[in-house]
Order: C-alpha cells, then structure tokens, then sequence
C-alpha cells in the first residue's frame, strides 16, 4: 500500500509538473467590449496614444466602390463613439498608420494624409496602377510601406515620393503589413498557391536589400489579414475568410484565440496596457480583449 501511495505521490507530482511546463509561456484573451453602432464594415483600426482615442477605418460599401461614402470614426478606448464620421468622403478605406500626428489611410489607389489635429485631409498620393490599397505601416525611418492585395506590389512613400517599393512573385496578393527593426513583415501567399489570397503565411523583407524569407515556413495559415506583434515574441494575427483572431509563435504556430464571424480585419494592439482592438468587418462591429500572458 506505501508503495502504490508513493507511486500515486509521483504520478501525481509528475503530472502537475507536466501541466505546468504544458501552460508555461501562455496566454489568454478575455472580452471587454463590443461597439455595434455607428459603423459601417469597420476595416482597421489604430491608436492615438497621445489623444487617447481610437480611429476606425469604415468603408460603408464595396471594397472597391468609389462611392465617397467611406469615413473614419473616432472612439475611446471604452468602445464609446465620440464622432462618428470624423473624416469622411472616403473611398473604401482600409489600412491606417500613424505617425507624428498624421494619420495615414488606404484609399482604392491613393494613400491619403490627415492632420490629426485639424482632422482634415493634407495631402493625397495617387498610386499609378494600383487597384485594392490595403494594408500600411510606417518604419522607425518614416518610410509608409502600403500593401496593393489585388496588383501583389508593395507601394512607398519616401519624402513627397509614391512609389512602388516590392514586386515580386514570391510576395502575393499581400494584405497585412508591420513595420519592425529591421524588415517589414508580410502577410502574403506565392505563386506556388493557385490562391496566394487564400494562403498567406508570414514573411519578411528586408529593407536595404529586399531580401525575402518566411518567418519560419510557407505553411499556408488562410486568408491572413492583420498582423502585429504582442512584444512577447509571438504574433496576432486575424484570418478574415475563417472569422479567425489567432496568436502565431515558431514553436506553436498559429493557436485560434477567438472563433468570431466573417471579416476578423485589421487589428491593433496595445502592448502598454495589453489591449486588442479588432474589427469584425460583416457584423460592423469593434471588439476590445485583455490580454494576459502567463509565465
């Protein structure tokens, strides 16, 4: 009886070491809120850390439709709207970035610039061929990086310059973009995918050289939308076909976080106070997670 008690007290102790090495490293989401009204296919959103507000892509209509009924909404951070069209007469707005006061936006086949401030529109920067601008970030440098998921280019802005930075067959039909050290990190597929859309993974390319790897492999992970990093080593990311928000590490690859309806977009995170902002496009919805990373 000692012995099988002893046997009992270790398998015991074994599984609870098991356990804990299992949930080391984890982490969890929980819901804070969701904003129902006052938008209208909410693409993107990002946050104003010197203002305490968030801003909303909205593109209130088709992703392609140059109907001038697209805005941003302005928001708190407790999912109350404080102006719903706060710029408006866009053109299906998608991607947002901000940078020392300007917020940029994805606009068809223009990157447009808005002085926060004023909350008008300063500057617009036609891209010559481009047909679904979507995605943008901004690197340490200042350089905008605009993601085309139609033409597969990757667009810049360096100075007053628009220009095509990336063009290449191995980064298609590319969608979510973050703008890190060194490299610019890329949701797209390749042409080893009859639908690159379909199957993006993550890759990098360098700034100087324009050097192109995977993050880790071309596992295709779905229709990758938004991309961004929790400071932890791991990735958020939304899959907008799946209805997917997802956290993507080396080891684990992606881990479904959230199951939630058609349209998981263009998320932000807030590493400061460990928040998720995400858009859920086909439900017009904002939703806001806590986030909490176990050791």
């Amino acid at each position: 009886m000692k012995i099988q008690k002893t046997i009992l007290s270790l398998l015991a102790l074994y599984m609870t070491f098991i356990t804990h090495a299992v949930f080391a490293g984890s982490m969890s989401v929980s819901e804070n809120w969701t904003l129902a009204e006052g938008l209208n296919k909410p693409e993107s959103v990002v946050y104003d850390e010197k203002n305490k507000v968030l801003y909303i892509s909205n593109i209130n209509g088709k992703g392609r439709e140059k109907n001038g009924l697209g805005y941003i909404a302005k928001v708190s951070p407790d999912g109350k709207i404080i102006l719903k069209e706060w710029v408006k007469d866009l053109n299906a707005p998608k991607g947002l970035a901000l940078s020392n006061g300007k917020l940029y936006i994805a606009d068809i086949d223009a990157l447009i610039v808005v002085d926060v401030e004023t909350a008008t529109v300063e500057k617009r920067y036609e891209a010559e061929g481009a047909k679904f601008l979507n995605d943008v970030a901004i690197n340490a440098k200042g350089k905008v990086y605009v993601s085309d998921s139609k033409t597969s280019k990757i667009h810049i802005l360096e100075g007053d310059k628009f220009s095509v930075w990336l063009d290449d067959e191995r980064v298609l039909r590319a969608n979510g973009l973050y703008a890190l050290e060194g490299d610019l990190l890329i949701a797209a597929g390749d042409s080893s995918h009859k639908k690159p859309h379909k199957n993006r993974y993550l890759q990098l390319v360098s700034y100087d050289k324009k050097t192109i790897r995977p993050i880790k492999d071309q596992t295709s992970l779905g229709d990758i939308d938004g991309v961004v990093p929790d400071g932890n080593n791991g990735i958020f990311l939304t899959d907008w076909r799946a209805g997917k928000l997802m956290h993507y590490s080396k080891d684990k690859g992606a881990i479904l976080i959230k199951q939630l309806g058609k349209g998981t977009a263009d998320l932000t995170y807030v590493g400061k106070s460990k928040l998720i902002y995400l858009p859920v496009m086909m439900s017009h919805e904002l939703k806001s997670y806590s986030v909490t990373f176990s050791e």
